[in-house]
């Protein structure tokens, strides 16, 4: 099953003792492209405080209208890591939230989840003192997380020139890797909408809120049409 990640975006989330929030955001992951945490906005419960839910912790993504369900309990949230949404979630932050939750590092091994291609293969474990030291020697206090809400929007930039916005991304509800990006190209091409997929994209220019891709327009035209 694939979803879109507006879909996603107002669903209620709920976790074993009750509702927990709304999503109100998604955090994907610009070098392996998967969706690595829900921004959730958790109401009056807990003062409306945002927290993080990563996909490991998700049961059912809530297909039919029916809220995202979560295998954690109000407690074990409330006492997550706190994490401001309006700064870049370091690697350093997201070491603290794995140790915490007791998940590996998703970033170290060659699959999407680690050395896992999907969440429910990518098992808990303690952080071991020196996978903690390796996970922080690259990048401790780089990021890799992106808004969904911030990139939807963005202007599409092919090798000859501007073709659309970015309007939507594809999910896989198994791997939460994004399959496909979702192109408005009605300014080139009236009412057309495409799908091209993320190995497309050459290079991410954040601070012009451009996505350059390396296929010319003509190429962009002929990808498949979103149903």
């Amino acid at each position: 099953m694939k979803s879109r990640a507006e879909k996603l975006l107002g669903m209620g989330a709920i976790g074993t003792d009750g509702e927990i929030g709304t999503v109100q955001d998604l955090y994907f992951d610009d070098e392996r492209w998967a969706i690595r945490y829900l921004i959730i906005e958790s109401g009056e419960w807990l003062s409306h405080r945002r927290v993080l839910i990563s996909p490991l912790s998700v049961l059912d993504i809530g297909e039919r209208e029916k809220p995202i369900s979560v295998n954690l309990n109000r407690k074990i949230i409330a006492a997550s890591p706190d994490v401001s949404t309006k700064e870049p979630v370091s690697r350093r932050f997201e070491v603290e939230y794995s140790k915490y939750f007791a998940y590996p590092i998703y970033w170290a091994g060659g699959g999407l989840w680690g050395g896992a291609m999907n969440p429910v293969a990518f098992t808990k474990g303690t952080l071991t003192e020196e996978e903690e030291r390796e996970a922080l020697e690259r990048d401790s206090d780089e990021s890799h997380l992106r808004s969904v809400r911030e990139v939807i929007g963005y202007h599409i930039r092919a090798t000859n020139g501007s073709v659309g916005h970015i309007d939507d991304f594809i999910i896989d509800n198994d791997t939460w890797g994004i399959e496909g990006i979702i192109i408005d190209t009605r300014n080139w091409f009236p009412g057309k909408k495409v799908i091209v997929e993320p190995r497309m994209i050459s290079e991410i220019l954040w601070s012009e809120s451009i996505v350059a891709i390396g296929m010319e327009k003509d190429e962009v035209r002929e990808c498949p049409e979103l149903a």
